[in-house]
């Protein structure tokens, strides 16, 4: 069994290649990226190698949370906003949808 893995670099250079192209499009929750790593022949520890390589962002579980729930990469992710801003846009899409501008 051994001698069928490859070696170390390639199997690096196979776990970036799979978060690519699994956040191309968004974050993804990391547990979901584990397993379906795992079904790709990808050992946890080399894909966590592979994450640290590229500019993987880590995104935290809830607001202030030290545990990290999803990766994403860098463009693929809008800015936060802050909860005053987030309201903000929310009342100025009300506020077009119903025809209403606040004077």
């Amino acid at each position: 069994m051994l001698a069928m893995m490859p070696p170390a670099k390639n199997r690096l250079q196979q776990a970036e290649a799979f978060l690519r192209s699994q956040l191309q499009n968004g974050s993804v929750p990391v547990a979901e990226l584990v397993e379906e790593a795992a079904r790709e022949g990808i050992a946890r520890r080399t894909l966590y190698r592979a994450a640290t390589s590229l500019p993987v962002i880590r995104l935290p579980d809830a607001e202030g949370s030290r545990r990290v729930a999803r990766w994403a990469v860098p463009g693929a992710v809008a800015p936060r906003m802050s909860a005053p801003e987030r309201f903000k846009q929310w009342l100025a899409a009300a506020q077009a949808e119903l025809g209403t501008e606040q004077q």
